[in-house]
């Protein structure tokens, strides 16, 4: 939740800074998919800004997500912790 809220604000905070003092934003994501990010409000910020949300706005967010639920809980799946091989999202897809 913090990343999306301060990631345009303090980007130093989850990005590398090169010995220049430049912050190497987006770092995790080839640069050919920059366009995809989502930059409509609230992810308009730039460097410097308030965030979007305060700390109690994150922590209304984060309780509110704890809420949501379908019943799933991955200690019953004894299938939950072996994740999905590239082979069979491969297959999934086909």
């Amino acid at each position: 939740m913090r990343f999306y809220v301060e990631r345009d604000t303090n980007p130093e905070k989850f990005y590398p800074v090169s010995k220049r003092d430049v912050v190497q934003k987006f770092d995790d994501l080839p640069k050919r998919y920059w366009d995809n990010i989502n930059t409509d409000p609230p992810f308009d910020r730039k460097k410097g800004d308030k965030p979007a949300l305060d700390e109690a706005e994150i922590k209304d967010v984060v309780a509110f997500l704890g809420t949501l639920t379908d019943g799933y809980d991955p200690a019953k799946d004894k299938d939950a912790q072996k994740g999905t091989g590239i082979n069979e999202m491969k297959s999934a897809a086909d």
